[in-house]
């Protein structure tokens, strides 16, 4: 059936890589398969609009693209309240809500996974009900609105007034995440070819035809959502309205059926001839790369990945290394090795002409893929007796600039100390800030330097704006046990799209696996280039900021590479002092990018919020983790402007105001006990948390694990922003008897509860601590021997961790192996674990550090007190 694309299996960047030392396997499903469709069929999933829906076949009752209106997938399609995709008209009321609850006790977050044959279905018609927390597994029912996979939104019903959201407090904004990964269960955006002209688009506003515009003069026009202007439908889209001014071709068309719709798109949209991706591997050769033994675990880890691609993988790649000078590689077909190009003018370095397809950028095939492989046998044998300490970081850039500028691409670098030579060297900065004596800092404690997260010259901006021109994106991989400017370098990811990985203090001989997973990740993700994004709005309502790794050009947002970890922050704003009369407010991206195959695509996904006069019910519509995430992320964009006690009391205000005003509209009067919403119970939690994140503490002193803090709540997705400010902790001597075992519907790994974060619960037990960026296994001081012997089968002075995770020694051992491993693949990072001692007085600071629901000495609240004082 051509719009029944089959379900899509679970993210391939959650898929572990091979082993560095593992025998030749099949890879995972490459980010082509992924990003086109099925990954089992590797066919792309395209739609034609046939004669009738399923070609003269009845529709399958569980088919994941069938849009159901009130009823469970598979009990039948059933008119919607007021209007039905394609028709507009007024939307279905919000779903039921609980009353406003009176806590006296300290509420937690309770996110245990559902061990029931089904998943919970949230479907998006649902106005004003906000969807499960991420950290649940549900299945999203795309019927119209936009899921929450791609926006996640801060509200889901707004108060008419403006007046009301300013004495609510709380960010109005939305994350985006275009490219997202669906989960298993769920279907693919499906895509569809544009029209010669392009997709039909409103002559006012631009925005896109969607599954709220309505029909009128029998189907001949439509009025748009966004703007309400009245259109004339193009000829060749006409088609005549049927009972209920529904299109006769409705479920022929999934951009009138589904929020999220992809288009194949052809001239108007190509600004220059769209090819496939070019990657471009650059690696830090200098002494102190080779020896802590990153240039051979690179070129071990870029081998085994290039020997696992598909034949048919649809790149061009290059290769070169970098000291005192820049050194390119010539991969042409006719050579029976690669030959070096040494570029040692850095102030303008110069490429022959003819030489960069061909020979330094290269398509994958049989002959090319051998020559690397030989060619990264040798790296590390070229440079074995290296002396040069210089790194020419800066102009290397720029000649990998020069290379794809005419392309387009990705650019992968490997860096280990700060650019010493040549364009863009950096010199070492100091936190100078005076000793100070107040209340958030004991008597001479410095003060630390908010300067030395600003860049300390323009170059890395310059050089960032040329990429993003150019459509290349940049990712840095940072290995190194020193201060690298993080600050200045970081520009370069953050303009272009791309992503920042942070070794500090590293041991190769324990990053040497999560290194090589990170590697493999950047092949095998759903993957786009020379992307374009906008975001408009309805009437009423306008984009006031937008937070993440671009590039602005007035309304637009330009980024060399997007993938399915990319997401966006936008801040909203009232344009007026009220809100039209309409049921509903409308938000519509558009991201136009290129596939890894070289195919233009046009990516639209529209979403609805609802509109409501009732301050209880907008509190109740109210996302928490969306609302933590803007906060996060603008109490980071904070830091260069303020100072630090003005962004936590900041952080403290936005807790307090929406209290107060739900208090004032709530009906009790209880004023002995503290009134929360549902939907904000767990709020206080996460904001005493954020003012405890070691991004906001006024005494932390390295300089690029600040910034690095700071960037990953910039770039995070609501779920992994969470559980890297309040993150999760399982507790395993109490371990559930499904826990660890596979979902009867998917067969993910079902989690256990979360544990509070309190020191108190850790003594007698065992617990694993997950914040998205790395594991860690904490043994109490007073954990019984039975729990250890069952969990860990030896003495803990003799513990091997790599051999218990391959052969667990129990039952309970294999149930938390597998939580460890379904962990440690899920979100953008691998996740390292190492293992913590109560007992041992190191391990004991790091662990009392960690517990974010007690006292700390810069910030002197516990949870109890904080609710108190609240």
């Amino acid at each position: 059936a051509p719009f029944s694309s089959p379900s899509s299996s679970s993210s391939s960047s959650s898929a572990p890589p091979p082993s560095l030392s593992a025998p030749r396997v099949a890879p995972p499903p490459s980010l082509s398969e992924v990003r086109s469709g099925s990954a089992a069929s590797g066919q792309p999933t395209t739609f034609a609009p046939p004669p009738t829906m399923y070609a003269g076949q009845p529709a399958p009752a569980s088919n994941p693209l069938s849009f159901h209106f009130g009823n469970a997938p598979g009990a039948g399609a059933q008119p919607p309240v007021g209007g039905a995709p394609g028709m507009g008209g007024a939307l279905p009321p919000a779903a039921p809500v609980s009353s406003p609850t009176v806590y006296t006790s300290y509420p937690r977050p309770t996110h245990a996974h559902p061990v029931s044959d089904r998943h919970p279905r949230y479907q998006t018609r649902q106005m004003g009900a906000p969807p499960p927390s991420s950290a649940v597994p549900f299945v999203t029912i795309d019927e119209g609105n936009c899921g929450p996979r791609y926006i996640r939104s801060s509200f889901y019903r707004i108060p008419k007034e403006r007046s009301q959201i300013q004495q609510i407090g709380l960010p109005l904004g939305m994350l985006i995440q275009p490219l997202a990964d669906p989960q298993p269960n769920e279907s693919i955006v499906p895509v569809t070819q544009a029209p010669l002209g392009g997709p039909v688009r409103c002559g006012r506003c631009s925005g896109y035809l969607n599954a709220f515009d309505e029909f009128i003069d029998g189907g001949r026009k439509y009025k748009c959502f966004l703007c309400s202007h009245t259109n004339d439908v193009p000829d060749y889209y006409f088609s005549p309205l049927q009972l209920g001014n529904q299109r006769a071709d409705l479920t022929q068309r999934p951009e009138l059926c589904l929020g999220s719709v992809e288009y194949a798109v052809g001239d108007k949209f190509i600004f220059r001839p769209p090819q496939p991706l070019a990657l471009i591997f650059a690696i830090d050769v200098s002494v102190q790369a080779i020896r802590m033994g990153l240039v051979k675990l690179v070129c071990k880890s870029l081998k085994v990945t290039i020997e696992h691609l598909s034949a048919d993988f649809p790149i061009h790649f290059g290769i070169a290394t970098f000291d005192h000078s820049v050194h390119l590689y010539d991969l042409h077909e006719k050579r029976q090795s690669a030959h070096m190009l040494v570029v040692s003018d850095l102030e303008e370095p110069f490429i022959p002409s003819g030489q960069v397809d061909g020979h330094l950028v290269v398509p994958l095939t049989a002959h090319s893929r051998q020559l690397a492989l030989d060619l990264l046998d040798k790296i590390p044998q070229m440079f074995e007796e290296q002396t040069s300490v210089s790194s020419c970081f800066g102009g290397a850039v720029q000649l990998l600039d020069k290379i794809l500028e005419h392309r387009g691409g990705k650019i992968v670098c490997f860096q280990t100390h700060m650019p010493t030579i040549g364009v863009g060297a950096l010199k070492p900065r100091t936190n100078s800030a005076p000793a100070a004596a107040s209340s958030s800092s004991a008597a001479g404690q410095k003060e630390f330097n908010m300067d030395l997260l600003k860049p300390q010259s323009n170059f890395y901006e310059k050089v960032s704006q040329d990429l993003c021109n150019h459509k290349i994106g940049f990712n840095l991989f940072v290995v190194t046990g020193a201060y690298v400017d993080l600050a200045t370098l970081s520009e370069l990811t953050t303009r272009t799209g791309g992503h920042l990985h942070y070794y500090i203090n590293s041991d190769l001989s324990r990053d040497a696996v999560k290194l090589h997973n990170e590697i493999h990740s950047h092949f095998h993700r759903t993957t786009g280039y020379d992307a374009i994004m906008r975001v408009r709005t309805s009437s009423g309502l306008s984009v006031s900021n937008y937070i993440g790794n671009f590039d602005r050009k007035m309304h637009d947002l330009e980024v060399g590479q997007v993938d399915s970890f990319t997401n966006f922050s936008v801040e909203l704003e009232y344009e007026s002092a009220s809100l039209d009369d309409r049921l509903s407010q409308g938000i519509q991206m558009a991201l136009l990018y290129t596939t890894t195959r070289g195919e233009r695509r046009l990516r639209i996904h529209t979403f609805a919020i609802g509109i409501s006069t009732v301050i209880p019910d907008v509190f109740r519509s109210v996302d928490v983790e969306t609302v933590v995430a803007l906060i996060a992320r603008q109490s980071y964009n904070d830091l260069t402007s303020k100072k630090l006690n003005q962004i936590q009391a900041n952080v403290l205000n936005l807790c307090v105001k929406p209290l107060v005003t739900y208090r004032k509209n709530a009906t009790s009067s209880d004023s002995t006990k503290l009134l929360l919403p549902d939907s904000l119970k767990v709020l206080p939690l996460y904001l005493l948390s954020l003012m405890k994140f070691r991004t906001l503490r006024s005494r932390e002193v390295f300089e690029d694990m600040i910034y690095y803090k700071g960037l990953v709540t910039h770039s995070f997705s609501p779920l992994e922003t969470v559980q890297f400010i309040y993150p999760r902790m399982f507790a395993l001597h109490t371990l559930p008897h499904e826990a660890g075992k596979p979902h009867p519907e998917d067969s993910a790994v079902i989690l256990p509860p979360w544990n509070g974060l309190s020191i108190e619960f850790i003594p007698q037990g065992v617990f694993l601590f997950d914040d998205g960026v790395q594991l860690l296994l904490i043994v109490g001081s007073e954990a019984s021997a039975e729990v250890l012997n069952q969990l860990f089968g030896s003495d803990l002075s003799a513990f091997d961790l790599g051999r218990w995770l391959s052969a667990p020694p129990s039952e309970l051992a294999s149930s938390v192996v597998s939580i460890i491993r379904s962990i440690q693949f899920t979100g953008p990072l691998y996740k390292r674990l190492r293992i913590l001692h109560q007992r041992e007085s190191t391990d004991s600071f790091i662990i009392a550090s960690l517990m974010t629901e007690d006292k700390q000495n810069f910030l002197n609240h516990d949870y109890k007190s904080f609710l108190s004082l609240l």
